[in-house]
């Protein structure tokens, strides 16, 4: 696959820093998206819970690090067994997030937590099925997520759930069409604020 993300000859994500070496790269990038994640817990970008909301999200976390940081990524990527697609992510994503969502008023009529909790799952496993950054998703996913939770007065806590945990969830949801997991995950992960 020709991608045109990378450092010619290496596996190694361009950036800013023009850091080669993967490790190095990968504690850069912890470090400095952490900042940034800070900042919007503190403050939340505010946005109409469509793609461009997620682009805004990825920007702002990724700003310091990439040059594409909120755009749409141009090429075909993998995880596991999960191919995704580059010329599909807008309508799917249109189609799955945002027209639902807004048909559904943003989920106003949730009935507390376990019905947040269930209805936001849908929502998440989609959303990680589109995966439209090279690098990045989960983060911008989450923080998006959180976003969404806080307006219905609840937080969401992710350190409750580990990487792993987070990881065989989304690809249950997105094997068997089960996201059961992932809904546990955000049950757990949630709190009245």
């Amino acid at each position: 696959m020709n991608d045109k993300y990378v450092y010619p000859d290496i596996d190694v994500l361009q950036n800013k820093f023009d850091v080669k070496d993967q490790d190095k790269l990968e504690r850069l990038e912890r470090m400095l998206s952490g900042r940034r994640l800070m900042e919007l817990f503190q403050d939340p970008l505010e946005g109409q819970f469509d793609l461009n909301h997620l682009q805004n999200i990825h920007r702002y976390i990724f700003q310091d690090i990439y040059e594409w940081a909120g755009e749409l990524r141009t090429v075909n990527i993998t995880k596991g067994n999960h191919f995704a697609l580059h010329n599909v992510m807008v309508p799917y994503f249109e189609e799955h997030v945002t027209v639902p969502l807004r048909e559904e008023n943003l989920l106003e009529d949730v009935s507390g937590k376990s019905d947040l909790a269930q209805r936001m799952a849908i929502y998440f496993d989609h959303v990680n099925a589109t995966h439209p950054f090279r690098e990045g998703n989960g983060r911008a996913q989450r923080e998006f997520f959180r976003t969404l939770s806080l307006r219905h007065g609840f937080q969401l806590d992710w350190s409750k759930a580990s990487q792993e945990e987070m990881i065989e969830s989304s690809k249950q949801a997105l094997a068997k069409m089960d996201p059961t997991g992932l809904e546990e995950i955000l049950y757990r992960c949630m709190y009245k604020v």
